[in-house]
């Protein structure tokens, strides 16, 4: 028995086993039935605890490298936003408005003055 992992180390794959496995299921169109079957089986699912733990201190407390941190402002110097030009419907701004007012920690909602 292992702890399992070792067969993809340093493994190298084809192009064309990167283009079948890309094309699998691209383009296909799934009924409403089959994302409600896939909605429900992992409804109710919760992540182990350690796993949720371990997640989270992967990078707690660790700092960025100053020479990542201008890589990564250099990448995105000239970029547009994701949302620039886009309108919103009044509704979806109020609710947008409200999301940043409100901050909720587990059962505490605290009210943001802005």
């Amino acid at each position: 028995m292992t702890d399992g992992g070792e067969g993809t180390l340093k493994r190298v794959i084809s192009e064309e086993t990167r283009q079948k496995l890309g094309n699998g299921n691209r383009g296909k169109k799934r009924t409403e039935e089959s994302k409600l079957k896939q909605s429900d089986s992992t409804k109710g699912l919760k992540k182990p605890e350690s796993q949720s733990l371990k997640l989270k201190s992967f990078r707690t407390g660790k700092k960025w490298d100053e020479n990542v941190k201008k890589k990564i402002s250099e990448k995105k110097l000239g970029l547009s936003s994701w949302n620039k030009g886009l309108k919103f419907s009044e509704e979806s701004r109020e609710k947008m408005s409200l999301s940043k007012k409100i901050k909720n920690w587990g059962r505490k909602t605290i009210w943001l003055k802005r």
